[in-house]
């Protein structure tokens, strides 16, 4: 690491560098300087330090339990706290303590120290007389000293948060048991224990101990945190989430989001037994969750609170109203527990006030007056359903967090993210104040999900780009490489770039930054680019579009290797081009830390000197100019995937250091159940229920609307239309094999999906009456023409709708599309055409191979037989079959009822017909044998008796 130093950051040995307190620069050679100080031999505080630190009453700041069945009766506890950094923490003489300044830093395992409980009230409770006794006890008689592992400290803020773990085996699954009943209500003494309904009484566990850092109006130093155990009821307890330090505002009342989750995932959401033995009656019952103040705090918790309004679909968040009237500069603590079921867990927390109300004048307010982080109202939580390959919404145009400091201090968003299984430590967007990660890499979007990012974005709002969000090389010819009798040597690889690509709208070139100038070689240009919402219409609702830049280096082909593995990515294309120089690349981050603001080749007051040299000593630089955060946006960007599909908690907010202490915005909480991608639904249309019978006739096109829903939320304001089809099974009526060879080629047959416009094929987004989409609605028909094979059917004709999920299906192996199914139950009346067009008996004969003569006998209204489209409305409404804007129909048999002793074979003979023919005009006897009797043959999809058939006699091949 010390000789990767001297490329990471060239200012030491550059005059004209400018330092300031954002540059990702001095944060490497901070982090180069503390993974040094790993390496090397440390000591323990000497006895001054040790005597400053004891300046204090206390040293206790956050604690909260959580637990989880390993096996039989064997518990796993993880214990996370935070205390004060400089105290007597033990320490090993020849290993020391590991942080840069020679307290303990990332990794450091400390045994938690304290006092046992005390009662009275004197100073500088670290010196004060009693046993040293804070411990972990587990309920039955045992107990645990704890080791603590560091996960996150601040040098500034004298802090650090850790993680304990304490495996217990407990002799029996609760406590105790008491009877439903009084003594002497009981069964037989021999079987009580099985016949017997009992009550169970849980373990309870405690961390205890003494001493908080700060007294509170609680008046006591001691803190304890707890969790009871039944393991025949549950498998886990609930976990707690939210940050350690809490800030709230002075001069009134205040409220604070807590969430929790269950550490087992769904099968910690059941109560096995639901704290009772033999009473089966209340066995497997769903666990809710149930919030309490566990500390004599005036404060009570909105259990139902709304969220955007609406009542919670998850109930895993909760409103801590704090009744109680804080003065500005006061230090309080707070115990809250939330309940699962009957598993209660605790935690202590510090309450710190802030030195001013809240409105645009406190110290930190928001950009939106409206809206808080998320888009959610202030100081309450958000739950949002994300889908894989879905986007977080940025509602209402707002950025994640959008935040000014009044005061000019430097800002930093801090957060804590939690699944049911694994909590994150207290960590930032970058290490500023908070340190979190021993390597380059983990410093951006620390704890986040795999592809999870938070990054500063340019305002969406905004259609002048202010960050830079994109960069790029280009290489061009130009006179002074290729004019004859020019001496500067042309490129040694013999080629020229003569054609020069077109600038997107948002693309500058930085200046004067062609490195080969006067060496040779292809004209460099360095192309930034600032993203702007003006440019793309979708990035008000997905911000990822416009994140921004945070670290820029420059690297020879020796360095690249290094880089990429700190998550730099690299522009391919050699500053130094056929120059015969060697090779510099531009390699940078879209991190979380600080944005970018611009780039340029030459020195200027606020940038910072970026430089390396090539293998052959040839030394390029370029300046940096990156935001200073005194406003800070960032925006939680995130596209989950196949494995993701659990419930997270995000808690974050905005905190700077002002000099000699910290402060914040109050923690706010969102909840992110991501689930694989839903199918699209369909939506009833009156007129086309799918629990009503549709009737068609052949001939006449029957028109079903469908409208379609995307599920997979959140909603963009413009989806990918779902795709659509026929199914399987059940889809597209076909007509048995060779009967197309029987129909004319004036026979109309259709069946097809088309949009409304019915223009194409498939479906089309839906719009209301100003012509603006319906967000996720589409619509289409299905239009379907019966042939003339096709009377008699009855069935169900189904299409499915489906989305693509890409690379990111429900599981590994599942299949890449998810779909729904609609089914509609249609029945074709029997010897029934609709007229065409120009339509004739001697043209309409054929299709059902019978003889125009034949038709004009079974249609005696027709006026004519040429013309059968002269058949008038009034005789068709004559003859009942008449609907106004429909096709006229017209009969081309008879209907027969069938006796009860009628077989196939028998009326076709009666009648003149073959077996097949009279299939052929009645699709719902497919499959009926000759010798069937019609009386035991179940005809239609509904497997119901059609009380009539349809016959076409062969009049004048009948005997007389």
């Amino acid at each position: 690491k010390t000789k990767r130093q001297p490329f990471m950051c060239q200012m030491a040995r550059t005059g004209s560098a400018v330092l300031h307190g954002s540059s990702p620069c001095l944060l490497l050679v901070s982090l180069a300087l503390f993974m040094a100080s790993l390496a090397s031999a440390a000591e323990c505080p000497s006895s001054t330090d040790l005597q400053s630190s004891s300046d204090t009453t206390g040293h206790f700041l956050f604690a909260s339990i959580t637990w989880e069945r390993v096996e039989g009766n064997t518990v796993m506890f993880e214990i996370t706290s935070a205390w004060r950094r400089k105290h007597h923490w033990p320490c090993k003489k020849d290993e020391g303590f590991n942080g840069p300044d020679g307290w303990p830093g990332l990794g450091q395992e400390l045994s938690v120290v304290g006092l046992s409980m005390v009662s009275d009230a004197g100073e500088k409770r670290q010196e004060a007389a009693g046993q040293v006794a804070s411990k972990f006890y587990t309920g039955d008689g045992i107990e645990y000293d704890l080791s603590l592992k560091v996960t996150s400290f601040s040098i500034k803020e004298d802090w650090l948060m850790g993680v304990s773990f304490v495996q217990h085996t407990y002799k029996k699954p609760q406590h105790s048991v008491m009877p439903f009943y009084p003594p002497h209500y009981v069964a037989s003494p021999g079987d009580k224990s099985k016949s017997q309904p009992y009550h169970a009484v849980p373990w309870r566990a405690e961390f205890l101990g003494c001493c908080r850092q700060y007294k509170g109006r609680g008046n006591s130093f001691n803190f304890g945190t707890a969790a009871t155990i039944d393991l025949d009821d549950h498998v886990a307890s609930p976990r707690i989430v939210t940050m350690p330090f809490q800030f709230v505002y002075p001069d009134t009342t205040n409220r604070i989001a807590l969430c929790a989750l269950s550490v087992a995932g769904k099968p910690g959401m059941v109560m096995k037994t639901n704290g009772t033995i033999n009473y089966p009656q209340d066995d497997n019952t769903a666990a809710t969750y149930h919030w309490s103040v566990e500390s004599t705090t005036d404060a009570t918790f909105i259990q139902d609170a709304k969220v955007n309004g609406q009542a919670s679909t998850r109930s895993r968040c909760a409103i801590l109203e704090l009744d109680a009237v804080y003065k500005a500069g006061q230090r309080d603590y707070i115990s809250v527990g939330v309940t699962l079921g009957n598993a209660l867990v605790t935690a202590d927390m510090t309450l710190t006030v802030l030195p001013e109300p809240p409105g645009t004048t406190n110290v930190l307010y928001a950009l939106s007056t409206t809206a808080s982080y998320f888009g959610c109202p202030r100081y309450e939580f958000c739950e949002y359903e994300q889908s894989f390959g879905k986007v977080l919404p940025a509602a209402a145009g707002l950025r994640s967090l959008a935040i000014i400091s009044r005061l000019n201090d430097m800002l930093e968003v801090r957060y804590v993210i939690s699944t049911g299984k694994h909590a994150s430590s207290l960590v930032a967007t970058q290490q500023n104040n908070v340190q979190y990660s021993a390597t380059i890499a983990g410093e951006d979007h620390q704890a986040l999900p795999t592809g999870a990012t938070w990054n500063p974005v340019t305002n969406p709002m905004s259609n002048t780009g202010e960050l830079v969000t994109g960069i790029d090389v280009q290489y061009s010819a130009s006179d002074i490489n290729t004019r004859p009798l020019v001496d500067v040597p042309i490129s040694h690889e013999h080629r020229d770039y003569t054609a020069v690509a077109e600038l997107g709208p948002d693309m500058y070139s930085v200046a004067d930054s062609n490195f080969n100038k006067l060496t040779g070689g292809a004209t460099v240009t360095i192309l930034l680019e600032k993203m702007t919402n003006s440019n793309d219409g979708n990035a008000v609702f997905d911000h990822s579009r416009l994140a921004a830049i945070t670290r820029v280096v420059l690297a020879s082909d020796s360095q690249v290797a290094q880089y990429l593995d700190d998550g730099f990515t690299k522009v391919d294309k050699n500053l130094l081009q056929q120059s015969n120089r060697g090779a510099v690349y531009i390699m940078y981050k879209r991190g979380s830390g600080v944005p970018v603001l611009d780039i340029r080749t030459s020195a200027a007051a606020g940038y910072t000197r970026v430089s390396t040299s090539s293998s052959t000593g040839a030394i390029v630089s370029i300046y940096v100019h990156f935001a200073r955060d005194v406003s800070i946006a960032r925006t939680l960007n995130w596209k989950p995937c196949t494995g993701q599909d659990e419930e997270y908690i995000v808690c974050a907010s905005v905190a700077a250091w002002n000099a000699s202490e910290a402060y914040s915005t109050p923690q706010q909480c969102m909840l992110l159940d991501i689930v694989a991608t839903k199918p699209p639904v369909f939506v009833p249309v009156t007129g086309s229920e799918s629990d009503k019978v549709l009737h068609a006739s052949m001939g006449k096109m029957l028109a079903l609307e469908m409208r379609v829903r995307r599920e997979d939320l959140p909603l963009a304001p413009s989806e990918t239309v779902p795709s659509i089809r026929f199914s399987a099974i059940n889809g597209q009526p076909r007509d048995e094999a060779g009967v197309s060879e029987l129909l004319t080629a004036r026979t109309r047959t259709l069946a097809r999906i088309v949009p409304p416009s019915r223009v194409g094929s498939g479906l089309a987004p839906r719009e209301d009456a100003g012509d603006s989409s319906l967000r996720g609605e589409f619509s289409g028909f299905i239009e379907w023409i019966p042939s003339p094979y096709q009377g008699g059917w009855e069935g169900q004709v189904c299409v499915e709708a489906c989305l693509d999920t890409g690379l990111c299906p429900s599981t590994p192996m599942a299949s890449s599309e998810v779909c729904s199914e609609q089914c509609y139950h249609v029945k074709v009346a029997r010897c029934k055409w609709a007229l065409q067009s120009d339509d004739s008996l001697i043209e309409i004969a054929p299709r059902f191979q019978t003889n125009w003569l034949q038709l004009w006998y079974l249609n005696p209204s027709m006026a004519h037989p040429d013309h059968a489209s002269t058949l008038t409305v009034a005789a068709e409404a004559a003859q009942g079959v008449s609907v106004a804007g429909q096709p006229m129909q017209i009969n081309i048999g008879r209907l027969y009822a069938p006796l009860w002793d009628d077989t196939l074979e028998s009326v076709a003979q009666r009648f003149g017909m073959s077996v097949e023919r009279l299939i052929q005009v009645n699709a719902d006897l497919k499959g009926m044998v000759a010798t069937h009797l019609f009386s035991e043959f179940k005809r239609s999809a509904s497997n119901t008796i059609s009380p009539e058939v349809c016959i076409v006699p062969d009049s004048c091949g009948l005997a007389p």
